[in-house]
């Protein structure tokens, strides 16, 4: 869910490592997998907001 966000909140430009990236920088963790629940949890709603701003 959270890759199908990201390739649409960045309009298909968006790369695997930018997402970890993205979620490094924002999250303090290395991976996606490394996320918790809460974390993902906020990871959908920033990746909603951003598909949002680029519609």
């Amino acid at each position: 869910m959270i890759r199908g966000f990201w390739d649409e909140g960045t309009r298909g430009a968006g790369t695997p490592d930018g997402l970890n990236t993205w979620i490094e920088r924002t999250f303090h963790v290395s991976s996606l997998r490394s996320l918790t629940k809460s974390q993902g949890q906020r990871a959908i709603t920033a990746l909603k907001a951003m598909k949002a701003r680029a519609a």
